[in-house]
């Protein structure tokens, strides 16, 4: 059975993701990466581990999650190499995390699909400018 929350199926249940993720393979780069921006807030972490982390794993790519990544380097610069190295973002907006947009946007501008999710009663709060994209809400 599908991993859910709150009787609501994760992104590794969902059809439409894996139909997307599926056509990503056709893709240029040859990135075997999903990077994950999300807040880190411990609420969180069975989103991640039960949903976004089963979700990605099981359409075949490696999650990045940048607290789960031992380096060295300036912390945006370290966010910026691992968006530009992987072949999606997942871009989670629950408790609307600056640092989440800033990710988003990067890699849209780079010409990488972004996912975009948000616990649903986040929603309503969402960047105007970012309501435009569907919102996969959980």
């Amino acid at each position: 059975m599908a991993p859910r929350f709150g009787g609501v199926p994760f992104l590794s249940s969902s059809t439409g993701i894996r139909c997307r993720l599926g056509e990503l393979k056709g893709r240029r780069t040859t990135s075997a990466n999903g990077f994950v921006a999300m807040s880190f807030h411990p609420d969180l972490n069975e989103i991640y581990s039960d949903g976004f982390q089963v979700g990605i794993v099981g359409a075949g790519y490696n999650p990045i999650r940048m607290d789960q990544i031992e380096h060295i380097n300036r912390i945006d610069d370290e966010i910026i190499k691992q968006i530009n190295a992987s072949k999606f973002v997942v871009a989670d907006f629950s408790g609307h995390r600056g640092g989440v947009y800033f990710e988003a946007g990067y890699a849209l501008g780079i010409g990488l699909p972004v996912f975009w999710t948000c616990k649903k009663s986040d929603v309503t709060d969402l960047h105007f400018d970012i309501r435009q994209f569907n919102c996969i809400d959980w």
